[in-house]
């Protein structure tokens, strides 16, 4: 195509070198799951991390920025495979953030791709947005203008309709007309271009630059299109796409980016080996391996479903073609040799990468061979068709995914029903979330959303934090808000937000929950019931007044509540100590995932594989109050980012800094990147106590922790009702255990259970055609409920186990999964349970509860086949 041979290391930096050269400051890439975006499952383009910036909610570090981002785009995984579509790729993207508009970006775009990267210019065409009546959003002749002033001509200008408007990064957002930019593939690729016809933007023409997304709207959640306060521009280019067409290529896995990693595949397949599924493999895997390096475990739901799906998709192809041993982790290991220089994340999540994986190998292998083998059934004979029913059965029971069950239908000439897939699959999303409760009704007095913030006077001043050095200030009233709206003055029993210039209220951020306190106004007193930061900007204050009135303009006397703010600032220390620990005695994988602390407890999620064994739990605890007795001394350092983290800091890939951090350091315990309020040394925090410890999602574990008064108060309660059950067992505190002990040696009683191939042996058929068996099962619940499961697959049918001890009933239903959809165990246990004076449920495939009436049981075991 150019006169030079390009790897993607020499596109990526020259198209980072140009801007920079332009006066574009560079950024580095943000991490693939977003922060604090509800609307995002991944970051799926450049401009979505920094979104914020086009709303002037927060403030950029310079008006002109470029980087390059690392992109999962969900919605293409469907289509991976063809010549050009990608679940990962890399965007580089450059933004002027209230700076240049069209014509400087059009400009700049001809400059790098012509001067830059060598195009031919004839071999280019634009597209501009043509405008929609309906919206009242005008033709983009601006663009068109720019295009024709820089050699285009009209022939090779083309308008286009919705494809060339942008939507926002999720549901609401910055949003606006785009001019995008195609090279010509030539004549093999199709008919070229005729005004006025079609434009083939699929086969001959590929998209190698939008070279400029014009945001001048913020879409809202009700759909509604509102002007921003300035005019922006996004831009982005797949570093894939575009060193594929740079070097005459056909597909973006001949690149050298991809050409590695499908040879690996192809000679590990070997005979086996198809172009798609190798292309596949490649994609999904280096997605994967991105997506597990940030922490995210493959599941069921939301975000954790995106690499299962990616996984699971490749594990089937390599198993169905005879090879359980496939060497992933090698392959895995490539992804992250060639990669860990541009991300280096990845070089440290190398081991987390390998464990996540082999983890949803080894669960998704137990299935998949049945799961197989159930297809082939359903696929026999002469073009077989596939229910949509049946392919979700497989889907739910096996983890078999829809993509394997169609290729291997196709591939016997048949067809699988993928509308009746997706309707099992929307009523089974339906099912499971279940009826939400109708909320109470009472309406938030606070503003749902920001739109009342950024519509403040420009000229208000940034609210002035003053909290690190005193817990009382004073400020003068800027703003006040009643239900969102502007107003003049707030009286007596009114809730209002009130903006001062300056303020010792810290406002909620980085999982430390907003201050507490008192405002007194010249002419009232005011309640602080909670502090936010909006905007970027604006340090919120919603409070309700107490008495007499406050008023835009009046001088404030602010006060924090010293107790709260304490409490909370221990907790806070505690947390970051404990981070410190649980990496000391854990290892260096942990990683946050989550953290919310107040005056009451803290919470801390992190990423660690397993559940957090009594020993190390005390352990930890042990070390964090042996730093609290050690009162090290916090110091507190504002910093630029590299040099806080060549001071040892901890911050992580994914994580947005500034410009400028804070650092906090407790000597050689701890040293995080934290705008929070912290003690000035670990001995105020006083004392520490672990409450709990448990999963919250795979992978992820969450320890809820006390700190000074609330882990006196814990250990004070602790102790008294050890004294409690020392006096109820007439025994000392340090007796208990050994009492205990004695008590249920002298309650045991042998367990009795009768061999699993008797009771699989005893199995019947009822008048519907169902095998079941029902029966006597004395044994521990997980014991019974295990075996019931098992009991139910190997009979393809439904299994009652009831045990009885000391006068109460424990009984467990299973149903195969594939019956499920016929039977559901929770229904059924509910009609049986009142012979037993039973309560219970559970889900399609096993329910279990307990009963008080032993004496039913003779008679459900009768009633159990004609009830079901």
């Amino acid at each position: 195509m150019v006169n030079k041979t390009w790897n993607s290391s020499e596109v990526r930096e020259l198209f980072l070198s140009f801007f920079e050269e332009s006066a574009h400051l560079r950024i580095p890439s943000a991490g693939l799951v977003p922060k604090n975006d509800p609307t995002l499952l991944y970051i799926n383009s450049g401009m979505a991390p920094l979104k914020d910036y086009f709303t002037a909610a927060a403030k950029p570090p310079q008006k002109t920025l470029v980087n390059v981002q690392t992109c999962i785009r969900t919605r293409d995984i469907d289509d991976v495979g063809d010549r050009h579509h990608l679940t990962l790729f890399e965007m580089m993207g450059q933004w002027s953030i209230g700076d240049y508009f069209k014509e400087k970006a059009c400009q700049l775009s001809v400059e790098l791709l012509v001067n830059g990267y060598g195009f031919d210019q004839s071999k280019l065409f634009v597209t501009c947005y043509g405008g929609d009546e309906a919206q009242g959003i005008p033709r983009d002749t601006e663009s068109y203008d720019a295009w024709r002033s820089l050699g285009f001509p009209e022939e090779r200008v083309v308008y286009l309709g919705a494809d060339n408007f942008w939507g926002p990064a999720g549901e609401s957002g910055p949003c606006g007309p785009c001019t995008e930019v195609f090279y010509d593939t030539g004549d093999n690729y199709g008919p070229a271009y005729v005004p006025g016809g079609d434009f083939d933007s699929s086969s001959r023409y590929i998209e190698i630059w939008n070279a400029g997304v014009f945001m001048q709207y913020d879409k809202r959640a009700s759909g509604k299109l509102d002007s921003l306060p300035f005019n922006s521009v996004d831009t982005g280019s797949g570093l894939e796409r575009m060193t594929m067409i740079l070097n005459g290529m056909d597909t973006v896995y001949e690149t050298d980016l991809m050409k590695p990693h499908m040879d690996g595949i192809s000679e590990r397949l070997g005979e086996a080996s198809t172009v798609r599924d190798c292309r596949m493999i490649t994609d999904h895997l280096r997605a994967a391996t991105f997506i597990l390096a940030e922490g995210v475990r493959p599941g069921n739901d939301g975000r954790n479903y995106i690499p299962r799906r990616l996984l699971r998709k490749c594990i089937a192809v390599t198993t169905r073609a005879g090879l359980p041993e496939f060497d992933y982790d090698g392959l895995i290991h490539g992804i992250v040799d060639q990669m860990e220089p541009f991300y280096p994340h990845l070089g440290q999540g190398r081991q987390t990468i390998l464990k996540s994986f082999n983890a949803e190998r080894v669960e998704f292998e137990r299935t998949l061979s049945r799961g197989l083998d159930k297809l082939e059934g359903l696929s026999k004979g002469e073009k077989p068709q596939i229910s949509g029913q049946d392919a979700f059965d497989l889907f739910q029971s096996y983890g078999l995914p829809f993509d394997i069950i169609r290729d291997v239908v196709e591939e016997k000439g048949g067809s699988t029903d993928e509308a009746g897939y997706d309707a099992a699959f929307a009523r089974h999303q339906k099912i499971s979330k279940g009826n939400t409760k109708e909320s109470s009704g009472e309406k938030s007095p606070w503003p749902q959303d920001d739109a009342p913030y950024r519509n403040l006077d420009d000229d208000a001043a940034d609210s002035e934090f003053v909290g690190y050095e005193s817990m009382e200030g004073q400020g003068r009233v800027q703003v006040l808000l009643v239900k969102g709206e502007a107003v003049e003055k707030a009286e007596e029993g009114t809730f209002v937000e009130v903006i001062a210039t300056s303020t010792p209220f810290y406002a909620e951020s980085g999982g430390q929950a907003g201050d507490q306190g008192g405002i007194k106004a010249p002419f009232g007193q005011l309640e602080v019931l909670d502090c936010q930061k909006v905007v970027g900007r604006f340090r919120v204050h919603r409070c309700r007044v107490e008495s007499g009135c406050v008023s835009v303009g009046d001088m404030l006397t602010l006060s924090v509540d010293e107790s709260i703010r304490r409490d909370s600032m221990n907790n806070h220390s505690a947390t970051h100590v404990m981070h410190a620990v649980l990496r000391d005695v854990l290892g260096e994988h942990v990683k946050q995932a989550g953290s919310q602390v107040d005056a009451e407890r803290l919470r801390f999620d992190f990423d660690h594989p397993q559940r957090v064994s009594p020993e190390e739990l005390s352990e930890i605890e042990r070390r964090v109050n042996l730093h609290i007795r050690q009162n090290v001394e916090r110091l507190t350092l504002e910093t630029s980012y590299d040099d806080a983290v060549s001071k040892g800091a901890l911050a992580f890939f994914g994580d947005t800094y500034g410009e400028l951090v804070r650092m906090v350091k407790f000597g050689d315990v701890s040293t995080e990147l934290c705008g929070g309020t912290h003690v000035g040394r670990t001995g105020d925090i006083g004392s520490f106590r672990i409450i709990s410890e448990g999963s919250v999602a795979s992978g992820v574990r969450r320890i809820v922790a006390v700190s000074g008064r609330g882990a006196m108060e814990f250990t004070m309660e602790q102790g008294q009702l050890l004294n409690t059950i020392a006096l109820k067992l007439k025994t000392k505190v340090a007796d208990i255990p050994e009492r205990l002990e004695a008590l249920t040696a002298k309650k045991a009683k042998p367990k009795k259970a009768a061999p699993a191939a008797d009771l699989s042996e005893q199995a019947k058929t009822a008048e519907s055609g169902t095998k079941y068996v029902v029966a006597r099962l004395f044994g521990e619940a997980a014991d019974m409920r295990e075996e019931a499961l098992r009991l139910a697959d190997k009979i393809s049918g439904v299994v009652a186990l009831i045990g009885e001890e000391e006068g109460k009933v424990r009984m467990v239903i299973a149903v195969a999964k594939p019956l499920t959809k016929e039977i559901n165990a929770g229904a059924l246990f509910k009609k049986v349970a009142p012979l037993i004076d039973g309560r219970g449920g559970g889900k399609p495939h096993l329910a279990q509860g307990g009963g008080q009436n032993p004496a039913g049981i003779e008679k459900l075991i009768s009633e159990f086949p004609n009830v079901l």
